[in-house]
């Protein structure tokens, strides 16, 4: 974790880019009923039961100092899916450079909240709302704000530590 953690807090080098891959899964949901358009005054009318259509996988990949994302929707996660992820047009040596890191922080929180929609029944939809996302975020090259320190994780990590006493 210390490595980790220090590799973060490196300046940025362009010609050594700290590269972030992570990957979760997102369930695809069809609302079983649609909800009723409200009339002028009271509020929509919104059904919360859903029917179930699959899960997809996404792989996150980041190059946080840059402030560059990129991200794909597959149908599984096996390790050659995850093998095969990096972006399109990198240098060959930036493959090597691939740590797996918590990319995923503001792409499960934007699955939550209004940016996406809350029930995506199709991986094709789902796919299009992240690309606009993605596009949104890489244009505003706004780099990851990394904010845990070793510190934090001696703490929130304690039990995970060799203690030093006898």
């Amino acid at each position: 974790m210390d490595e980790v953690l220090e590799v973060s807090t490196r300046p940025y080098d362009p010609r050594r880019p700290l590269v972030c891959l992570d990957e979760t899964s997102k369930q695809l949901l069809r609302d079983a009923r649609a909800g009723q358009s409200p009339a002028p005054g009271p509020p929509a009318r919104v059904d919360y039961e859903y029917d179930r259509e699959g899960v997809v996988n996404l792989f996150v990949c980041c190059e946080p100092r840059a402030g560059r994302r990129w991200v794909e929707v597959t149908a599984q996660r096996t390790r050659r899916d995850w093998a095969q992820q990096k972006p399109s047009g990198w240098p060959r040596s930036c493959s090597s450079t691939l740590r797996r890191s918590m990319a995923l922080g503001s792409t499960s929180r934007r699955s939550n909240s209004a940016c996406w929609h809350a029930n995506v029944s199709t991986a094709a939809t789902l796919a299009h709302e992240v690309t606009a996302w993605q596009q949104r975020r890489n244009a505003s090259a706004s780099p990851v704000d990394w904010r845990f320190t070793t510190a934090d994780a001696r703490i929130k990590l304690k039990r995970l530590y060799p203690s030093l006493q006898e």
